[in-house]
């Protein structure tokens, strides 16, 4: 049999110096409802303002998001601010409807051109988002059309909470569904699931209660114990075939990752054996790796961790590759994907790495060191949170493309997505 690469080749990216990421939505049972889309038209512009009307303007004309909204999205919702002038455009109708959530800017005014328009995306099948909403009354106009209200809950938090639910009442008595923002803490999410609340964006997923010396979870045994066989010096195929054949879900979860479309196989892979001997070390420490954090999610965390995770070790790897980081790069996928695994087993970081079998130089990097490492770690959480000025100034002092990310997040999102899905 025939293995033909695993590595795909890297996707071009529509626009010229388009950046895009995405922040997922979540619903109050921590399913992910949709993903929020931020867009920056170039690396050294300012974020904000005509840069992101030019990032949107340009990434619409262009169909990206006609051809890789699925990619990008997982076939959830889409939501996508448009300023004005976007609003009143024609580029808009080429997104899909049935995908795509309008977020009506807070700065945008109810006037009589753009409640046509908004009237005119409710009939053609879009749902309309009014970001940042504060019930003023020149604003009233606007729900009328609005299916969803975007509230930012740092600034209502501090309300008193029978004020806070005097306001929400009318919005709730409406039938549109209440969308909380920036919500930072899992306490959070409670209070505002409490206030009526049912959609949640903000990093409280991403940063779950932490009780020092709790232990690895004993679903999860198995996976660490091949975890610490494969990171061994000498990679022992009958060692390692033992460990995976000693707990069906290990052989399933393996035959899974071969068959799942990453790699081009003749055939598929029907043997636990001969899935170890053709994947070789390197990629049965990934697997191992993946499905050890996976699998350690606890359930009132929302598995959009893992996702996560397995998103920014691969994203690291691939900017590994770009420059002169190659002999490195698998290396790179192991600090990306470690990074979160404090919050994913749910322990401080130092005690989570020590459960860990990882290289000084990825321990180091994780916790914060300036190493060549480490600034490709910090790079990548600027990119997926959004923040281009960190970005930029990293890719600057690692004399990496910026402009190269973009595809390189993109393929990061489907290669997590296949490992995830199973696709």
């Amino acid at each position: 049999m025939t293995a033909m690469p695993a590595r795909a080749e890297t996707p071009s990216f529509p626009g010229n110096n388009v950046f895009v990421t995405r922040q997922p939505i979540h619903t109050d049972r921590l399913n992910v409802f949709g993903y929020e889309l931020l867009f920056r038209s170039s690396a050294a512009g300012a974020f904000g303002g005509s840069d992101q009307h030019a990032a949107t303007q340009q990434v619409i004309e262009n169909s990206f998001l006609t051809i890789g909204l699925p990619a990008l999205t997982r076939g959830k919702r889409a939501f996508i601010q448009l300023t004005r002038e976007l609003l009143l455009g024609a580029a808009m109708y080429e997104l899909p409807h049935d995908q795509t959530v309008i977020e009506v800017r807070e700065t945008v005014s109810p006037d009589d051109d753009i409640l046509g328009v908004c009237r005119e995306l409710r009939r053609r099948g879009f749902t309309l988002a009014l970001d940042d909403f504060v019930c003023q009354p020149d604003q009233r106009p606007f729900l009328d059309l609005a299916d969803i209200v975007r509230i930012d809950y740092r600034e209502a938090r501090h309300r008193d909470r029978a004020e806070l639910e005097r306001q929400l009442a009318p919005l709730r008595r409406r039938g549109v569904t209440l969308l909380a923002e920036q919500v930072e803490t899992h306490a959070e999410f409670e209070q505002a699931r409490e206030l009526g609340f049912e959609l949640f964006q903000g990093y409280f997923w991403g940063r779950p209660e932490i009780v020092s010396g709790k232990g690895i979870p004993t679903t999860s045994a198995s996976y660490f114990r091949l975890l610490q066989q494969v990171h061994q010096r000498h990679f022992d195929v009958a060692a390692t075939q033992e460990i995976v054949k000693s707990d069906p879900s290990l052989a399933l979860s393996l035959l899974r990752y071969i068959n799942c479309g990453l790699f081009r196989w003749s055939s598929r892979i029907q043997s636990v054996q001969h899935a170890i001997v053709i994947l070789g070390r390197d990629e049965i420490r990934r697997w191992s790796s993946m499905m050890a954090l996976t699998t350690a999610i606890d359930d009132d965390r929302p598995q959009e961790l893992a996702r996560a995770a397995v998103r920014r070790g691969r994203l690291c790897e691939l900017i590994g590759q770009q420059g002169s980081f190659g002999d490195e790069s698998m290396e790179l996928f192991f600090t990306g994907l470690f990074s979160i695994a404090h919050l994913m087993l749910g322990l401080p970081k130092v005690e989570a790495l020590a459960e860990i079998p990882i290289s000084p130089e990825s321990r180091r990097a994780i916790l914060g060191d300036e190493s060549q490492c480490g600034e490709i770690l910090r790079a990548v959480e600027a990119y997926e949170s959004g923040d281009w000025d960190t970005f930029t100034a990293a890719t600057e002092r690692l004399a990496l493309p910026a402009d190269q990310i973009p595809a390189l997040y993109l393929e990061a999102v489907r290669w997590a997505d296949a490992v995830i899905d199973g696709g």
